[in-house]
């Protein structure tokens, strides 16, 4: 079709200028992708710079591209010596409470330990919204502290229109 050629196109262009097209982008531009058909909304970013923005902002629920913050802040907390990706991490149960049953996971329990490293990979490769939890609580101690933190951050960055409620990207109606 037109939008696989395109999309097509444009990951092909993205590796040769080193820019990495991954996918949706909310109106937090801290991430690179781009998506023509169907969005509300498109950015790609590249070396520091905004290549293309349309409808940059309108808003709209973010879901699983809330996670590149949270690697954001994780990779920041090694860079600053706080975290170290062969860490040790357990899985607490504040860390699992309230995720839904049908939400993406990599199916971690309670007590289960896992490096830094292997929890970033169960973030953002199967999207595991615990993961994103266990790792929020580990940076910050609790994910209402982490949330503050995202969008701490996310100010920092220009993100003058961005939200954030918790570091996996559930809708939350409020």
């Amino acid at each position: 079709t037109v939008r696989s050629a395109r999309w097509n196109a444009l990951r092909a262009a993205s590796f040769r200028s080193g820019t990495v097209v991954s996918g949706w982008v909310g109106s937090a531009v801290v991430s690179t992708g781009i998506r023509f058909d169907g969005a509300k909304y498109c950015a790609m970013v590249g070396f520091g710079a905004v290549v293309l923005l349309q409808a940059e902002r309108n808003s709209s629920i973010t879901a699983s591209i809330t996670k590149v913050m949270t690697a954001l802040l994780v990779s920041e907390a090694i860079d600053r010596g706080e975290l170290r990706l062969d860490q040790q991490i357990t899985a607490t149960a504040t860390a699992l409470r309230g995720l839904p049953e049908d939400g993406s996971t990599a199916d971690i329990v309670e007590g289960e330990t896992l490096t830094v490293e292997q929890l970033l990979y169960c973030m953002m490769l199967v999207s595991a919204n615990e993961a994103a939890c266990i790792l929020a609580e580990t940076v910050a101690g609790s994910q209402d502290a982490f949330v503050a933190l995202m969008n701490q951050r996310a100010q920092e960055l220009g993100c003058t229109g961005t939200h954030f409620v918790n570091p996996n990207g559930l809708h939350d109606p409020n």
